[in-house]
């Protein structure tokens, strides 16, 4: 889960945090939608919270690769980030060379990652469409709208068709009108 900042007149920075809440078998842990387990009160239940940018994140949701334990996710200032261990192990934040930078101060969709080819593909606010590879760390943009236009965002997650080599993007500017 991810926790989107909320403003406030008193806090002058905003940061994109990561939540992990992790059940557990066992009394206390939860019997129902209404009485739920509440993480370290009478049981096992943990949640982990990683800050991981400095930068708000207002469209990007969690991409989980469950096969490697990972999550991927964007944010406002224009890079796709990393988690390992989320569920078998210790939620952390990825080294080098994560985060990534798909396009300085952009707002990025939520990342999709496909284990085919290795590609992550993700969308930003200038309509550009990101192929990003996790393996030669290669970086490509395709651009589905006139960047600079208006309503040339991106917003909502490409996507992709693995078996047909496919990835569809959307944008309401076709680079001649809205």
């Amino acid at each position: 889960r991810i926790t989107r900042p909320r403003s406030s007149s008193s806090r002058t920075t905003t940061s994109s945090i990561f939540h992990v809440l992790k059940w557990a078998k066992g009394a206390g842990n939860g019997t129902s939608p209404t009485v739920s387990a509440k993480p370290g009160t009478g049981n096992t239940a943990t949640l982990s919270s990683i800050t991981y940018a400095a930068a708000n994140n207002t469209r990007s949701s969690p991409w989980i690769d469950y096969a490697n334990d990972t999550a991927y996710v964007g944010a406002d200032n224009g890079r796709v980030y990393k988690f390992t261990g989320v569920f078998k192990g210790t939620p952390t934040l990825a080294g080098a060379p994560w985060p990534v930078l798909i396009k300085n101060n952009r707002r990025l969709t939520s990342p999709v990652f496909d284990r085919l080819t290795n590609n992550i593909f993700v969308g930003d606010a200038s309509g550009g469409l990101y192929q990003y590879n996790v393996v030669t760390q290669a970086l490509n943009r395709l651009d589905v709208s006139t960047p600079q236009q208006i309503n040339a965002n991106i917003i909502d997650t490409p996507l992709v068709d693995p078996f047909n080599g496919t990835v569809f993007a959307t944008s309401s500017n076709d680079g001649t009108s809205a």
